[in-house]
């Protein structure tokens, strides 16, 4: 990030945000693996869940710090002021002690080297019918909240009228609330699970329709206003409700030795569900207008409830499972 700052032309910023870019595709995966190896699983929808709203609410204050510093400093400084702390942390987190992982269990058709993590990896999924499932779901309620990142400013400067920064600040609450949401209800799941952990995913679809009703009532029903605006907020605050809770289960069902694959799995099919999500609105919005088309998006919520009790069945065999290979 730092040397964005330094750019000269195109291709050096390019590759600069390239390797920002390969730089937060691998701390999503190692962090989610440190958490849940630090952490006992009975909190883990609470704590991944802040992991990652963490990072919205980091994009967030970047957006807001950013373009005020770009704004009266220039753009250079802004890259600075940002990737200064960011280089700092790196440092620190130097000293932060590592996890002990588990070895991969041994099978007759495993091979040695990345030949064998490949294999064990694709193996592993296969046989957890849960990890599928719940990554599908997670994916489906993230494309609600992409679509509303990607749409919501365009909707309040054209649907409420709002002037550019206001309607980005109007978003930016929103999304606040949805990085605050995904801690609460992530606690909210895990307490659930106490006593029996298969009762998370029927919390979990309860939850997301829960944000579809409030999805289809506040673009489709009220009108617009104050009253709209507070049901958007609602919005914002049920649909990072499973955001943690996704990761908690793929990694309670999958061997220890896969933590940072199954984490990285996770935001692979998450990635494809939040690329789905604003590019079908737009399609339904050249055809409807844009209200109906967000409130059309309220389906996706459904879909992942809908995987959420398919993975139901099979969650409490695939946990024991993972759980008696880690015992092996």
């Amino acid at each position: 990030m730092l040397s964005c700052g330094f750019a000269v032309g195109y291709a050096h910023l390019f590759l600069g945000r390239l390797f920002v870019g390969a730089g937060e595709a691998g701390y999503g995966p190692a962090g989610g693996a440190l958490l849940a190896a630090r952490f006992p699983s009975r909190l883990h929808s609470t704590i991944l869940g802040a992991f990652q709203a963490a990072s919205g609410i980091g994009s967030i204050l970047g957006v807001l710090l950013g373009g005020y510093i770009a704004t009266h400093y220039g753009w250079r400084a802004a890259f600075g002021v940002v990737g200064i702390p960011g280089l700092l942390l790196a440092l620190v987190f130097w000293f932060v002690p590592d996890y002990r992982t588990v070895a991969i269990r041994e099978r007759e058709t495993a091979r040695t080297g990345a030949g064998q993590v490949v294999l064990e990896t694709i193996r592993e999924f296969r046989e957890k019918p849960t990890a599928m499932l719940v990554s599908i779901g997670g994916a489906m309620q993230l494309a609600l909240g992409a679509t509303m990142l990607t749409w919501l400013p365009s909707f309040f400067a054209r649907v409420h009228e709002l002037p550019q920064q206001r309607a980005g600040a109007m978003t930016g609450l929103v999304m606040l609330a949805f990085s605050v949401g995904a801690v609460v209800w992530g606690r909210i799941v895990d307490r659930a699970g106490e006593k029996r952990p298969e009762r998370k995913l029927p919390v979990m679809a309860i939850l997301s329709l829960a944000t579809g009703v409030a999805v289809a009532v506040s673009f489709g029903l009220l009108p617009v206003g104050p009253l709209q605006t507070v049901g958007i907020v609602i919005v914002g605050a049920l649909m990072g409700c499973t955001l943690g809770s996704v990761v908690a289960l793929v990694l309670d069902v999958i061997h220890p030795a896969f933590r940072a694959t199954a984490t990285a799995f996770v935001a692979l099919v998450g990635n494809l569900g939040m690329a789905l999500g604003p590019f079908a609105v737009g399609v339904f919005s050249d055809a409807y207008g844009l209200s109906p088309a967000i409130a059309m998006s309220s389906v996706f919520t459904v879909l992942a409830a809908l995987l959420f009790m398919l993975a139901r069945p099979v969650y409490a065999a695939d946990r024991r499972r993972a759980r008696s290979e880690v015992v092996a």
